[in-house]
């Protein structure tokens, strides 16, 4: 908005209504847009109902749970404020209004604050109406903040009194609410500053150690910066009106440096950009001062300097914002994968020469996948003893079914749970102290923080081996957790297996960004076969010929918008990695491909094919009607859902969904039909039983995300419990229920 403009909106005597409102958020859409957000982004994914949920159900639990479960309540009752003060620090600057507009600022004041209280009563509510199974203190918890949470909102009704209900009943009914209100408020506006200035310095002390974070939860890690952006944002419009005739150049400045952290396309757009703003201001300097020309200049030769920096090192560093090369270990020679599993089966101990072997494909879904991959295993093996722990050679794993394989993998490398003074429930209590944990707030700490500002500066393009985003955090967190089991975690994949070990092969899968590929990392170079192509089964960076194996794991875990793609310097350029799931969320195609590159001579009547998955998506997809169709089906239809996308917009999302879903269970049918076949036509010489090990939701949340309610850790471990005992029961097996352990101590 130009000087002119200014002048002629101070001169109107009556400005029109659209207008005043355009003028109020010229000034206000900062902190409005981080309100909106905010709110959204707790109101509406699951994800961020079961972090809500998690921190009430905690709060009894221990004393990091009673410590997050106050600084999210204090953290809502300050956002607030801090958001009123924001928007009106933005606003503070000459204006008018006509006598119809006066409202248009009051309200934006009044509900900037309010929008993440309405979030929070929409969440609670959905927490309450849903199918999850919550504790009776939750509930009462929820109960009794609800109404609390209604009052702060119906305060906001003040600014429509001002009018016409300020004399009414209305007026009179809401005149003790606002009053009340009004002191809290005042409260929240003295001390705006100190809790903003807090709020900064807590954000640094979280980014600098993440650890910090599990202690304020996942929900105050996000108030507080929303609390310290909404200001910051709001200073930087501020000084915009101070530079310039616009409100934005610097929030466009802001903006158009997460834009050149692309690479050399934004770049080159960001310099587009300041350039047509350079121009504006030099060729119109009338309307231009002496310091928004200065200030534009800065922005150009900045704009410059980073595309000149983008287009030298875009073969190392494509991307600048997250440059983030993840570098080689060193490693041994890889071994091949058809001699390796013949001298795996030749170490095994006489006694299990002809016992089962097993293969396990392990499905993604966020921690609640690992959890059950790794606790599947962990029960087993305290059950059935070395017998099976020793029996698993090689595990397929997907996103979290990785992570879950990969913490397995660490408990039996490690041999904690293998001495002869070890507990009976040895490998669930490592796999509870692993990963029944917040992973959540740590990688929200640094997102926050050095993520954020490596993407509006690009820090990690100054030195390679930099790794500042929020992926980085996962792999120390899971190591953290490990403790003294978890020191194999650290070394390369190609050292985690030798035949004479008897630990699972790790074969985690992950998905080429350039070509959409499938890539394996497992300790082996390649799987051969005289009648099939070689399978290339590892990634081998530039300095270093191997990867860890937490960075495998978390390699395979990377789903875009949650943890950044990963980027390993390969034969001189950079290759980018993403989540295994997009290709196949199952990780069978793995299996599958590794079993016929099998030797010749392989125990096939021993081998064993487990997949484990949750009854949720072991359903196959079936199409929907509104009314049934007349007629014979060839296959079952469902009802349509009713929150199901449609219209050019939404149908592509559905269809997207709907394939890949499709594409999962049609990779777990091919696998199962192609090894039936083979079993009858070679009449079982060649018998590998497939089993698909279906974990029922029963009522506990199936949230992909890397928080979870303790409840679902339970409901995991019972609901394993009770499937594992039936199958001991039906062998005539029970004595080895006694190693279950129920669920847990934290269950009790």
């Amino acid at each position: 908005m130009g000087v002119s403009g200014h002048i002629r909106r101070e001169s109107a005597k009556h400005p029109s209504c659209s207008e005043e409102i355009g003028n109020a958020l010229e000034h206000a859409w900062c902190p409005v847009l981080c309100s909106v957000l905010f709110s959204l982004a707790l109101a509406v994914p699951d994800p961020s109902h079961e972090a809500l949920t998690s921190v009430i159900e905690n709060t009894w639990r221990d004393t990091a749970g009673m410590v997050a479960a106050g600084a999210t309540l204090v953290m809502f009752l300050f956002l607030p404020a801090i958001l009123h003060s924001a928007a009106r620090h933005a606003l503070h600057t000459p204006r008018h209004f006509g006598p119809h507009c006066r409202l248009v600022e009051p309200i934006i004041l009044a509900w900037v604050g309010r929008l993440p209280l309405i979030a929070a009563i929409a969440a609670l509510v959905h927490i309450l109406a849903g199918q999850d199974d919550i504790t009776t203190f939750a509930r009462g918890a929820i109960l009794v903040v609800l109404p609390v949470l209604l009052f702060f909102v119906l305060t906001g009704l003040h600014v429509f009194g001002q009018g016409r209900w300020r004399d009414g009943r209305t007026g009179r009914l809401l005149a003790p609410l606002w009053g009340l209100y009004r002191r809290v408020e005042a409260l929240g506006e003295r001390y705006h500053v100190a809790v903003c200035v807090a709020a900064a310095v807590l954000l640094l002390v979280i980014g600098i150690h993440p650890p910090i974070a599990a202690w304020l939860g996942p929900i105050t890690v996000a108030a507080l910066f929303v609390a310290v952006a909404a200001m910051a944002l709001a200073g930087l419009t501020r000084m915009s009106s101070r530079f310039s005739y616009g409100r934005i150049p610097l929030i466009l400045a802001v903006v158009g440096l997460g834009v050149a952290a692309t690479g050399r396309t934004g770049s080159a757009v960001f310099l587009a950009a300041m350039l047509i703003y350079g121009l504006a201001c030099f060729i119109h300097p009338g309307k231009a001062s002496r310091g928004e020309r200065g200030l534009a200049l800065v922005l150009l030769l900045t704009a410059a300097a980073i595309s000149f920096w983008a287009f030298r090192n875009h073969r190392v560093c494509p991307s600048l914002a997250g440059c983030n090369l993840i570098a080689g270990v060193a490693a041994p020679a890889p071994q091949e994968f058809r001699s390796s599993f013949t001298a795996w089966q030749a170490a095994r101990p006489p006694d299990q020469a002809n016992t089962p072997i097993h293969f396990i494909a392990a499905e993604g879904g966020g921690l609640f996948a690992a959890y059950y991959t790794a606790m599947y295993l962990a029960k087993r093996s305290d059950a059935e003893g070395e017998d099976f722990a020793r029996s698993v050679f090689a595990i397929s794993g997907v996103s979290g079914g990785s992570v879950g394989a990969a913490a397995f993998w660490a408990i039996r490398h490690s041999g904690i749970c293998a001495v002869p003074d070890a507990a009976p429930d040895c490998h669930q209590q490592k796999v509870r102290e692993m990963l029944a944990r917040d992973y959540l707030s740590p990688v929200l700490a640094r997102l926050f923080t050095w993520d954020l500002l490596d993407t509006v500066l690009p820090v990690s393009s100054l030195d390679a081996t930099w790794r500042l985003e929020r992926a980085t955090q996962l792999e120390r967190e899971l190591v953290r957790h490990a403790g003294p089991s978890g020191s194999g975690l650290a070394q390369g994949l190609a050292s985690s297996w030798t035949p004479p070990a008897q630990v699972p092969a790790l074969f985690l899968n992950a998905t080429r960004v350039e070509s959409g590929n499938r890539i394996i990392q497992s300790p082996f170079a390649t799987a051969q076969s005289p009648f099939y192509p070689d399978l290339p089964l590892r990634i081998e960076p530039d300095g270093g010929g191997d990867i860890t194996v937490a960075t495998g794991a978390f390699i395979s875990a990377r789903f875009p918008g949650v943890t950044a793609p990963a980027r390993i310097l390969v034969d001189g350029g950079v290759r980018q990695f993403v989540d295994g799931g997009y290709f196949d969320n199952s990780g069978i195609e793995t299996i599958h491909d590794l079993l016929r590159r099998l030797p010749d001579d392989a125990p096939w009547r021993n081998i064993r094919v487990i997949m484990l998955t949750t009854l949720k998506n072991a359903e196959p997809y079936r199409p929907c009607a509104t009314v049934a169709p007349p007629g014979p089906l060839d296959e079952p239809y469902r009802p349509c859902a009713p929150d199901r996308m449609q219209g050019p917009l939404g149908a592509p999302v559905t269809t997207f969904l709907g394939a890949w879903h499709s594409r999962m269970q049609m990779s777990r049918h091919r696998a199962a039909d192609y090894w039936d076949t083979t079993r009858r036509q070679l009449n079982s010489d060649q018998a590998v039983p497939i089993v698909q090990y279906l974990l029922p939701l029963n009522g506990h949340n199936y949230t992909v995300s890397w928080y979870l309610n303790q409840n679902t850790f339970c409901g995991i471990e019972k609901d394993l419990n009770d499937l594992l005992l039936e199958g001991y029961r039906q062998r005539k097996l029970s004595h080895r229920a006694q190693a279950l352990n129920g669920e847990g101590p934290r269950c009790q």
